[in-house]
């Protein structure tokens, strides 16, 4: 099952208050006009809502697409034109005044009838389309006015309102009565980012031990040089001690084997005696020997 159809059953769902009942129809047809007076819904819900709403007025038929069964709902009537005046770019304030609880009823409609919401790899997407230019340019608006933050784009000439950032689609389903689908949202916003602060870590520290190798490997081939051309023994006694136990423990870092020399010192200390083995070596070739 879809998110958009998993929003739509839990909006379904909720209770509305008698007397925001023409509020919540209104929305329903906002998003229809003249040329069209009819929608595609990929949700047995929100067809039965229409149904249930609007009864004879409403006729519906199963529509079959690649990615599913779809239902085609026209509404008829000018009996509900004219009542409602959806017809009409402007929102009819009568029905909605502009507080928060007729507007999320009227926004519910609204997406119920031209919203559709998902989660994929490439992020979060909240698209209500809309499908005429002053009708969008009203929604978008209604919606700014509450706080709320959403974009205008259009495709192949078709205006539509979208947002792709979590916090503001989980705000949005907030709204319209959708807590649930909201806050698994966020907790799926929170898991991916524990998941991406996990791999950065681990990145970050296999970059690290990477580092660590590659640094240990010159220094054990300078020592091996060292000792192969008869030099270990010409050594100070702490640079043959440093030596011996880089040679012992390939693997792991300064700090490491400062604390295993007597007396242990700090990671800078053994990485000046390193480099003084480092330089040994390099006369060492440069000398022929």
């Amino acid at each position: 099952m879809s998110l958009t159809i998993d929003v739509k059953n839990e909006v379904c769902d909720c209770a509305i208050p008698q007397q925001l009942a023409d509020t919540f129809r209104y929305g329903l047809l906002y998003c229809l006009s003249d040329e069209k007076n009819y929608l595609l819904s990929d949700s047995r819900r929100v067809e039965m809502s229409f149904r249930e709403l609007f009864g004879s007025l409403v006729y519906s038929e199963p529509v079959a697409r690649k990615n599913g069964q779809y239902y085609k709902i026209t509404v008829s009537g000018s009996t509900l034109s004219e009542k409602y005046n959806y017809n009409k770019s402007e929102i009819n304030r009568i029905f909605v005044s502009g507080n928060d609880i007729d507007t999320g009823v009227f926004l519910r409609g609204v997406f119920l009838s031209c919203g559709t919401v998902s989660i994929q790899k490439a992020g979060y997407h909240l698209e209500l389309s809309v499908r005429d230019n002053e009708k969008c340019e009203q929604l978008y608006n209604l919606i700014l006015e509450q706080g709320m933050k959403i974009n205008r784009s259009s495709r192949r000439g078709v205006p539509f309102l979208y947002s792709k950032d979590s916090e503001n689609i989980s705000d949005f389903l907030t709204f319209i009565g959708a807590m649930k689908n909201s806050m698994e949202i966020m907790n799926i916003k929170i898991y991916k980012e524990f998941r991406s602060n996990i791999n950065r870590v681990v990145n970050c520290e296999a970059a690290n031990i990477g580092k660590t190798v590659t640094a240990a490997t010159k220094q054990i081939e300078d020592i091996r040089y060292i000792i192969a051309h008869d030099g270990y023994d010409k050594l100070p006694s702490e640079l043959k001690e440093l030596a011996s136990l880089r040679m012992e423990n390939p693997d792991i870092s300064l700090n490491e084997l400062g604390k295993l020399l007597e007396p242990q010192i700090s990671r800078s200390g053994v990485n000046h005696r390193l480099e003084r083995l480092k330089r040994i070596a390099e006369e060492m070739r440069e000398s022929g020997k």
